[in-house]
């Protein structure tokens, strides 16, 4: 698995993060998006990822 992965359309960088994580990704391991359909922000408020933007986690 590579160190990073690159997506033009993700649900959310974080859900991936963690499901990748939960899978064995390893250590350092990141994914970059440049649109999020379902991103969420801090206390699971609502996060805008239009695109042409840069999200990652």
């Amino acid at each position: 698995m590579p160190a990073r992965e690159s997506r033009t359309e993700l649900p959310s960088t974080q859900a991936e993060a963690i499901d990748r994580a939960r899978s064995g990704a390893p250590s350092g391991w990141r994914i970059v998006a440049e649109r999020q359909t379902a991103g969420r922000g801090r206390l699971d408020h609502a996060w805008a990822s239009p695109p042409g933007g840069l999200y990652l986690s």
